[in-house]
């Protein structure tokens, strides 16, 4: 029997290891949490951390791995990556490429030298000899720092003077592996992604939804399958990203991006070739009627990117995503759904399991909830309103 090594095994990559089993093969994970709900599906979890790729290249040899497709994580992608490359596994970019995609700083240059539409910038070198303060200078403030190997809003801060430059730097460079920090002009806009789908270097499918963060600045916690955009904008973000899939020479699967939208222009934040988390394939299975993970999952077998019928037209069109969070710190005791929004939910599933330890700062995710609904109006009454509706109960 074929063997899929899965790196992750977290309430989000659950649809990757249904997927592959699903497909008849011998599923393994891997991850430094057993206790993540992911690994009681497999036929077997072996510990390790993703975010290492010579030991993620260790694991796949021990395991015996046909195939390899990263959880919803850019460290498991990288590392992916560079075991498909070392075992010349199939369904996978370069490790270069890869690199390029999933380092702000990378990835910004490579950018901009196609003239895409992203942020003005600059790397700031903390270890270099030039000043961060002589970095930024033929910048405009505000200015957004940024670690460049980070995801999820860590490490993230937005400063308008010079005199902040000093602690978010400080910041950036506390949380993340690399040296190199990215400075980039504010823009103004609302947040959105638009997952693509590369087949023969064309886009065959596209899904854009409206993302907010609730909780957290730069942290998303909640999505709506709207997105109000008009055509000259999707027709920037289109073509800047069938341009880049053109240069880079990307495989055929899913590419997925985040970008900011203001009337007419576009700023694309970022790219990645995993699967989002937080249930996002859930949402595009429900509204488009395409099984997101499978994408993926045929993607490591090396199986062409089809995309069928079904995903021409809604099936579901009124679909939203929110991430419940411990507003307190404690252990996670228990989790409400109030009466009036019960009937509209589809999915839910526990992101920790109960008498995890959490924090009141906004990051802990306790679950994850989809829900379907009959309109529009009905979708984005519940996202002004969702923190209402759900209750993460905490033992103090």
């Amino acid at each position: 029997m074929p063997k899929l090594l899965v790196l992750g095994g977290s309430h989000s990559d659950v649809p990757l290891i249904e997927s592959g089993l699903l497909r008849g093969l011998e599923v393994h994970t891997t991850g430094n949490r057993p206790d993540h709900p992911g690994h009681r599906l497999a036929h077997g979890y072996v510990p390790g951390d993703f975010s290492m790729p010579e030991q993620m290249l260790d694991v796949a040899r021990r395991v015996g791995a046909d195939y390899i497709v990263p959880g919803a994580n850019d460290f498991a992608m990288l590392s992916a990556s560079y075991v498909a490359d070392r075992l010349g596994l199939p369904g996978h970019d370069s490790y270069d490429t890869t690199q390029l995609l999933h380092h702000k700083h990378r990835f910004k240059d490579f950018a901009a030298s196609i003239d895409m539409p992203v942020c003005r910038h600059v790397r700031i070198e903390t270890a270099g000899p030039q000043s961060p303060e002589a970095a930024v200078a033929e910048l405009r403030y505000p200015l957004m720092i940024k670690p460049v190997d980070l995801t999820g809003g860590k490490g993230i801060s937005r400063i308008d003077t010079p005199a902040q430059l000093p602690a978010a730097l400080a910041l950036a460079r506390h949380l993340s592996r690399s040296t190199t920090v990215i400075a980039e002009e504010w823009f103004d806009g609302t947040l959105h992604s638009y997952s693509t789908v590369l087949q023969d270097g064309h886009i065959v499918f596209e899904y854009l939804d409206t993302e907010l963060c609730l909780y957290q600045d730069y942290l998303v916690s909640t999505s709506i399958s709207h997105c109000a955009i008009a055509e000259p904008a999707l027709h920037a973000l289109r073509s800047a990203t069938s341009r880049m899939a053109r240069e880079l020479r990307l495989i055929d699967g899913v590419l997925h991006s985040q970008f900011l939208l203001r009337g007419d222009e576009v700023r694309i934040l970022e790219y990645t070739r995993r699967m989002s988390g937080d249930l996002y394939s859930r949402v595009v299975q429900l509204v488009r009627g395409v099984r997101h993970a499978d994408i993926f999952v045929d993607t490591a077998l090396g199986a062409s990117a089809r995309v069928t019928a079904p995903a021409l037209a809604p099936t579901r069109p009124f679909v939203a995503r929110h991430c419940v969070t411990a507003q307190q710190p404690g252990r996670f005791e228990s989790l409400s759904v109030s009466a009036s929004i019960r009937p509209y939910v589809d999915t839910l599933s526990l992101a920790v399991p109960f008498a995890t330890p959490v924090t009141g700062d906004g990051t802990s995710k306790v679950a994850t909830v989809v829900l379907v609904f009959s309109t529009l109006f009905e979708m984005q009454q519940f996202a002004t309103s969702c923190p209402q509706h759900f209750a993460c109960g905490v033992q103090t």
